[in-house]
C-alpha cells in the first residue's frame, strides 16, 4: 500500500481506506484481516503506537466477527504487544492471558509458546520478576516441547533479560548464548 501511495501520489490514508473498502466488497473477509493485521505492524515499525493498537483491535474485532479463533489469537498477541509498548500493562497482559487460553484450547502449542513468552516479557516490564521467570521458564519448555525452536530462542532472549534485570550476569549469558546457538543454527 506504501508502494501504491507513492506511485499514484494518493495520501496513504486514501489508499489504505480504499484497500480496505476494496477488500470488503469482494467478500474477502479475511484478507481484510490480514490487511488489517499487517497496518497495525507497520504502524508499529514507524513508531506509531496508537493507531497500530486501533488497527490490531478492527482485527480482533473482525476475527470474532467471523468466528476464527486462530486469527483471534493472533490479533489478541499481537494487541498485547503494542498494548506493552504503549505502557498499558493491564491491557496487554489480559490480551495475551486471551490468546495463550485460545492457542491451548485451540491446540496450537507453539504459538501458545510465544504469546506466554510475550507475557512474560510484561512481567519483567512491571518489574515482576518471578513472574517473568515462571512464564518464560514455560515457554521454552513448550516451545521445546513442540520443536517451534524460533519461538524457544525468543523465550530465551527474554529470558536472559529477566536474568540481567535480576543481576545474575552469568544465567542471562547462558540464556542468551542459547537463543544464539538456536537462531544461528535456524540461520534466523
Amino acid at each position: 500500500q506504501t508502494q501504491i501511495a507513492e506511485v499514484t501520489g494518493w495520501p496513504l490514508g486514501t489508499v489504505k481506506s480504499h484497500a480496505r473498502r476494496g477488500l470488503r466488497s469482494l467478500g474477502h473477509r479475511l484478507n481484510e484481516f490480514d490487511a488489517l493485521m499487517g497496518l497495525g505492524v507497520v504502524h508499529w515499525a514507524r513508531g506509531e503506537l496508537r493507531p497500530a493498537a486501533e488497527f490490531q483491535l478492527s482485527a480482533l474485532s473482525l476475527a470474532r466477527e467471523l468466528g476464527n479463533r486462530v486469527s483471534e489469537a493472533g490479533a489478541l498477541t499481537e494487541l498485547g504487544r503494542v498494548q506493552a509498548a504503549i505502557g498499558r500493562f493491564t491491557e496487554a497482559a489480559s490480551a495475551l492471558d486471551d490468546a495463550l487460553a485460545l492457542y491451548r484450547e485451540l491446540g496450537l502449542p507453539g504459538r501458545a509458546a510465544r504469546a506466554q513468552a510475550e507475557r512474560g516479557r510484561v512481567y519483567l516490564a512491571t518489574g515482576d520478576l518471578p513472574s517473568a521467570a515462571r512464564a518464560l521458564e514455560h515457554a521454552i519448555t513448550e516451545a521445546r516441547n513442540q520443536g517451534a525452536q524460533t519461538d524457544e530462542a525468543y523465550a530465551l532472549a527474554a529470558e536472559g533479560a529477566v536474568h540481567l534485570a535480576a543481576q545474575n550476569t552469568s544465567a542471562a549469558f547462558a540464556s542468551l548464548e542459547r537463543a544464539l546457538s538456536i537462531a544461528r543454527s535456524l540461520n534466523v
